[in-house]
């Protein structure tokens, strides 16, 4: 398990950091950042970093319920990017109900999932 959380951190990493950077170095003129990026892709991939902040205090576990979490918002992301591609009139549909359903689910799951870390979390000792 370390080593399938370390390649996919790890991963992530040099992609953003090397991949892009040598990609901006050799190119000839400036990269673009299309606006849907930054309007979409960037906030969605920090709501991902934020979401991986429970597992940190949670003694560096994912619960099975966790997993499926995880594997629902991939699942959603990638049928919103196809939905985007294809020009679907359910598209907007699609994006409100993740926007009212789906973030407000996640931040409650978070707050829950950071409580019961920081309760099980014993008090420091004082040093005499």
């Amino acid at each position: 398990r370390d080593i399938a959380v370390g390649n996919v951190v790890g991963s992530n990493v040099f992609n953003l950091l090397v991949v892009l950077g040598l990609s901006t170095l050799i190119s000839p003129q400036s990269l673009v950042v299309p606006v849907e990026a930054m309007r979409f892709d960037i906030p969605v991939m920090t709501a991902v970093a934020v979401a991986c902040l429970p597992i940190f205090f949670t003694g560096s576990t994912i619960a099975r319920w966790e997993g499926f979490l995880f594997l629902g918002y991939y699942v959603a992301y990638t049928i919103y990017l196809v939905l985007v591609a294809t020009q679907s009139p359910s598209q907007a549909a699609f994006a409100t109900a993740m926007f009212w359903f789906v973030m407000p689910l996640t931040v409650v799951t978070l707050m829950i999932t950071l409580w019961r870390a920081l309760r099980k979390t014993p008090a420091p000792v004082a040093a005499s």
